[in-house]
């Protein structure tokens, strides 16, 4: 799925991302529920049919890995893929579920989240490079509706520490690193799921997923 990203991450590495003081826009349109990422958790397929009209099953296990494989949990965000190696890999389904919706609803309230790009991007459909670029007279949607990872990482250490036993065990610099870890898979395991189950996926939706990821792996 990911073979959108390589000319938009170079782009937007490069961005100067800041949250703006953009009016409150209405809530999610398209809410992915915890069933939902539970079951693509558990391997449930999703049949997606891609900008380019073929269709395909997606499942989360084929791109995060699984315990214990030759494929280990992780995820791929920009030029390199990310490893699980804390003890978030031994955190139940049903909490990684939980955590990628609140986090979602964190980022939506800070007006974040596709639905709010969406709102944002006054550009034509199918132009998520030209919004990248920044070119004038219309707003960057991305600086619009950017939510920094140290807002994420705030939100994500005082759910954790009030919902998982696991994560306060974790000690030193393990706990940071395994709230990076919790956040990308988190962001991959929303964003991924609501692309599939969506009305009508299109190829800026696919690159605005992997461009939001490989922001938050570039922080360690």
């Amino acid at each position: 799925m990911k073979i959108w990203w390589q000319s938009t991450f170079l782009v937007a590495s490069n961005l100067a991302l800041v949250l703006s003081g953009s009016p409150a826009w209405a809530q999610d349109m398209h809410p992915v529920s915890q069933g939902l990422i539970y079951d693509a958790l558990m391997g449930k397929q999703f049949t997606v049919k891609y900008p380019n009209e073929f269709q395909d099953k997606q499942s989360l296990p084929m791109d995060r890995g699984v315990k214990g494989s030759q494929k280990p949990l992780g995820v791929i965000a920009g030029p390199k893929r990310t490893e699980f190696n804390t003890d978030y890999i031994n955190v139940d389904s049903k909490t990684v579920s939980m955590f990628a919706v609140a986090l979602h609803s964190c980022i939506v309230l800070k007006k974040g989240g596709w639905e709010n790009f969406q709102k944002a991007n006054t550009r034509p459909i199918g132009s998520v490079e030209n919004a990248l670029l920044n070119t004038q007279p219309h707003p960057d949607p991305f600086k619009a509706t950017h939510v920094s990872y140290d807002d994420m990482l705030t939100y994500a250490r005082d759910w954790w520490k009030g919902n998982c036993d696991i994560y306060q065990k974790e000690t030193g610099p393990l706990k940071d690193r395994f709230l990076y870890e919790a956040i990308l898979d988190a962001l991959r395991n929303y964003n991924d799921v609501e692309l599939w189950t969506g009305p009508n996926p299109d190829t800026d939706h696919v690159q605005w997923c992997d461009i939001v990821l490989a922001d938050a792996a570039q922080k360690q």
